[in-house]
């Protein structure tokens, strides 16, 4: 079909190698295919294909290689002879740039790893530990965590899976306002330890610039509370003891000599004593504003008590007050109290000039029998400096 000239074929198809559409001279074609090696839009010569492209290699004399097993890392590979866009994906180990590079598995900081699975032994995809936490189940106590989510106790504290919040974990959690105390805690907060308002503190204390304080007017000495003012053994500063026979006032030690008598008003109705104070000579002057007297009696079951303040008798400023006693006994289920607010001082051997009364009676108006009580005597009515220190007198 088509014209050969001194060998030469010219558009036409030559035996024993097929030429479509190109041209053979002195056994060379080119611009055709050649049977034996694909070849497109190259040149045969001597059977040797030049130029022309090879799907997976390329082939020399005939010979295919594939790239994709030459034990070379070559192209796009990512590994060799894996990943890219021509090889197969790579193995759980090899470099990678893409999941796609990975024959199974994710890319993970350019590593082939397996598969996320919440059983694989590693700590992989949103795993907080291994196999635990985040898509996972909740990681065990002493895990590392994000959030409390991750934990099976719903609790995780600096990164760490730990035991559910409690009063006594040493912990400061919950809403507690310091360790294992205040807040939910049923435990109140000593002092000097946060607090966020006065119910956090216990044993009376006051929450003051976030601490728990002393009420005023106590003020700390170690671990407790004292009146600096009065306080025998912390007069003026934490652990000024004053000597024997001494009494704290004003927060000085000084030595407050006082005697009290009494005159009892004969009255079925009422407690009535004029007590007098005298000043002992040779001791340092006392005002009375230092001091305080208590009456202890019988209420004798009349009820409520009514005190007359203020007394009918007594300096400027004397005021008077009825109270159960502190720890009530017979002869002394009650007591008077009588304070003063302005100064009267007494000088050496001085005594007050006008009666102190001090008068209850019955809200009920009840008759009493004040001979069993227990300040019926001079010596068992107690005087107080600083409202505290006994001076004079025996308490029931």
């Amino acid at each position: 079909g088509g014209t050969t000239t001194g060998g030469t074929t010219t558009g036409g198809t030559t035996t024993g190698g097929t030429t479509t559409g190109g041209t053979t001279t002195g056994g060379t074609t080119t611009g055709g295919t050649t049977t034996g090696g694909t070849t497109t839009g190259g040149t045969t010569t001597g059977g040797t294909t030049t130029g022309g492209a090879a799907t997976g290699g390329s082939g020399t004399g005939g010979v295919v290689t594939n790239l994709c097993a030459n034990g070379v890392r070559d192209r796009d590979e990512t590994a060799i002879d894996c990943g890219g866009g021509l090889c197969g994906g790579c193995a759980i180990g090899d470099a990678c740039i893409v999941d796609q590079d990975c024959a199974v598995g994710l890319c993970d900081a350019s590593i082939c790893t397996a598969p996320i699975s919440c059983a694989n032994g590693l700590k992989d995809g949103t795993e907080t530990a291994t196999d635990c936490g985040g898509i996972c189940d909740p990681c065990a106590v002493g895990q590392t965590c994000k959030v409390n989510g991750d934990c099976v106790t719903s609790s995780c504290v600096g990164g760490v899976c730990t035991k559910p919040p409690t009063c006594t974990d040493s912990l400061k959690n919950q809403n507690e306002s310091d360790v294992d105390c205040g807040g939910v805690c049923s435990l109140k907060c000593s002092l000097g330890q946060t607090c966020s308002g006065t119910a956090d503190c216990g044993g009376g204390n006051e929450c003051t610039s976030g601490h728990c304080n002393c009420p005023s007017p106590t003020e700390q000495c170690g671990p407790a509370c004292v009146n600096k003012n009065n306080d025998k053994l912390n007069c003026g500063a934490c652990g000024n003891v004053c000597a024997a026979g001494q009494s704290c006032i004003s927060r000085a030690c000084k030595t407050a000599g006082v005697t009290v008598s009494s005159v009892h008003v004969a009255d079925i109705q009422w407690i009535k004593a004029n007590i007098t104070v005298c000043h002992s000579v040779g001791s340092p002057a006392i005002d009375l504003k230092d001091l305080t007297l208590k009456y202890w009696y019988d209420a004798d079951g009349t009820g409520a008590q009514v005190a007359q303040n203020p007394p009918w008798g007594g300096p400027p400023g004397s005021q008077v007050a009825v109270g159960a006693a502190p720890a009530p006994k017979v002869g002394a289920t009650n007591v008077i109290t009588m304070t003063f607010t302005q100064s009267t001082v007494l000088n050496s051997g001085q005594c007050t000039t006008t009666a102190l009364q001090m008068a209850v009676h019955a809200n009920s108006w009840g008759t009493f029998t004040a001979s069993n009580d227990w300040s019926a005597t001079d010596d068992h009515i107690t005087a107080y400096a600083g409202g505290t220190s006994l001076i004079w007198g025996v308490e029931p």
